[in-house]
């Protein structure tokens, strides 16, 4: 039995007064969208209480189907 994870869970995190330079990305992947929602909103509510003007730290998460084994399938034959 193959274990999948099909959900791709993209946490964003910024400093507002300099993004270019602050920009920082963090992925997992999680078995069900429920999970994956779960886990960001958790992550971005934990944060935002601890914003301020010292540390202005923004975060935004999205939570994307990852790619099945015939859309992989697909890539690798069309590169060839």
């Amino acid at each position: 039995m193959e274990l999948t994870f099909p959900f791709l869970l993209i946490i964003v995190g910024w400093d507002p007064h300099d993004p270019d330079a602050s920009m920082a990305l963090q992925s997992s992947l999680h078995a069900s969208a429920a999970a994956c929602e779960s886990i960001g909103s958790a992550f971005v509510a934990e944060r935002e209480p601890l914003r301020s003007l010292e540390s202005p730290a923004a975060y935004k998460f999205f939570c994307i189907a990852a790619p099945g084994h015939d859309e992989l399938n697909g890539v690798t034959e069309a590169g060839e």
